[in-house]
């Protein structure tokens, strides 16, 4: 929530801090390139910022290099399977600038905050293997799903994934001295911290990542992460638990994330031919200040709803209120949402309408006007 990625924390929409922290070893010397902390590490420079449909692209210079970071988010509204698939992708292109090669190691932590609504509750953590990956895993131990509804609160059942391919010459650690060790000498310790479960606030582990890519010159060396949050039950509706889309068939974690790494060069090519596409319709539709101002929609509007699959495999969509009256499927925010999935793929607004439509048939509305919405979320009850 800042206008450089060093200024600030990441956060969730309410505004608590969900740390993410990206630093960069040059030469011996650390820098930021993510999160506000710590404080007395110098920031690089951000020179370049660019938003896209699916994409942002951060670049950074500094001490003789050129990174760029980049989140990728593959939602194509058209692609139902891949849109909820709970995955984004972190990836680093580096270069030398100044002719002379540089000794690099660049560290990805991820705060145990990540995982609860608060930081006095208790978190495990765990070390996975899924097929050409490492998967660092991160959850509150009550696992209290879907027990309340409320706004100015965070997911706190399911996990917090941090994917690396075994091809990225990776090291892994899973400890609250993580940072402290990548400061003090470049590396991670071998030991995965075993006492669990502790709260954020006493000492619970911190999921890291490190590349040691050696000496970097002239070319660019590129390295990329899975950062996933699976839910497992998401919504409940009309006393249905609901599952994600990406579950419709039963499909596991493990499987899901394998997938989403043997999927990322042609997601992340047909990624950037429809930013391509998608930006230069919305131009010619309304110019510049217009096509800046949809593909900040286009993110908000995909962001604000849940894809669920019904007990029957149906799609149903339902979309949040933020900060008003923690209302669900509310038919005042499916309205203008819906020229967006008119355009992008009708059968989305089939899915955000559906839920209404079956509640309003149901004998228990008697008015002859429709529901304003179903409940208060995540427990859509009407």
């Amino acid at each position: 929530m800042g206008d450089h990625l060093t200024d600030d924390n990441t956060k969730h929409w309410t505004g608590a801090e969900q740390p993410l922290t990206g630093l960069v070893r040059i030469d011996g010397k650390s820098y930021r390139f993510m999160g506000a902390r710590p404080h007395e590490i110098p920031a690089l420079r951000q020179s370049r910022l660019e938003i896209t449909p699916t994409h942002t692209r951060y670049r950074f210079e500094g001490a003789g290099i050129d990174l760029e970071l980049t989140f990728f988010t593959p939602a194509f509204p058209e692609d139902l399977d891949v849109l909820s698939r709970p995955v984004t992708y972190l990836s680093w292109n580096i270069r030398a600038t100044d002719g002379v090669g540089h000794d690099v190691n660049l560290y990805l932590e991820a705060d145990p905050r990540i995982a609860v609504n608060s930081a006095d509750q208790m978190v495990t953590w765990g070390r996975s293997r899924a097929r050409g990956l490492t998967v660092l895993n991160l959850g509150s131990r009550d696992q209290q799903i879907l027990n309340r509804s409320g706004d100015d609160l965070r997911v706190d059942w399911g996990y917090f994934h941090l994917a690396v391919a075994d091809t990225e010459s990776a090291e892994t650690a899973q400890s609250a001295r993580a940072m402290d060790d990548f400061l003090e000498n470049g590396t991670l310790s071998d030991m995965d911290q075993m006492d669990m479960p502790r709260s954020p606030q006493t000492g619970a582990a911190h999921l890291a990542v490190m590349f040691p890519l050696g000496q970097v010159g002239a070319k660019v060396v590129s390295r990329h992460v899975l950062v996933s949050y699976t839910q497992g039950l998401a919504i409940e509706y009309l006393g249905r638990r609901l599952r994600e889309y990406w579950q419709h068939d039963g499909l596991p974690i493990e499987q899901m994330l394998e997938e989403a790494e043997r999927d990322y060069p042609a997601l992340e090519t047909r990624g950037t031919r429809f930013d391509t596409d998608l930006t230069a319709d919305l131009e010619r539709a309304g110019g510049k200040s217009y096509e800046e101002l949809a593909i900040l929609a286009y993110r908000q509007t995909l962001a604000a709803h849940e894809l669920e699959t019904d007990v029957d495999g149906t799609p149903l969509m339902f979309p949040k209120e933020n900060f008003s009256n923690v209302c669900i499927a509310t038919v005042d925010v499916l309205y203008p949402s819906s020229p967006f999935f008119l355009l992008l793929n009708p059968r989305l607004l089939e899915a955000q309408l559906k839920p209404v439509f079956d509640y309003a048939m149901l004998p228990r509305w008697k008015w002859p006007f429709a529901p304003h919405d179903l409940g208060q979320y995540p427990l859509a009850n009407g």
